[in-house]
């Protein structure tokens, strides 16, 4: 995810004009941190687990049905915070109107 905003604000960056360069190449860098920092503490906490929890945690990686479900979960926590999100800019509208 935090990778994806990064490609995002990359891309951004070529496309933008000259005043705003200084603005995403702030949030560029605070992605990048942001990203390194998650990074860090995965690694950290990957390193803590002993030989048979870094075993277990490279077979659950390669679970199909796992990533499947991960996946089916991400997805509904999207569309719930998408919905949401439509409620709140429908409530604005109606209140305004």
């Amino acid at each position: 995810m935090q990778k994806a905003a990064i490609a995002k604000l990359e891309s951004t960056l070529t496309q933008t004009a000259l005043f705003d360069v200084v603005d995403i190449s702030g949030q560029l860098r605070d992605a990048r941190e942001h990203l390194a920092r998650l990074e860090r503490g995965f690694e950290r906490k990957k390193s803590a687990l002993g030989v048979g929890e870094q075993v277990n945690l490279c077979n659950l990686q390669r679970d199909a049905f796992l990533r499947l479900c991960m996946n089916a979960l991400a997805l509904k926590q999207r569309l719930r915070d998408c919905l949401r999100q439509r409620k709140f800019e429908i409530e604005k509208l109606e209140r305004s109107y």
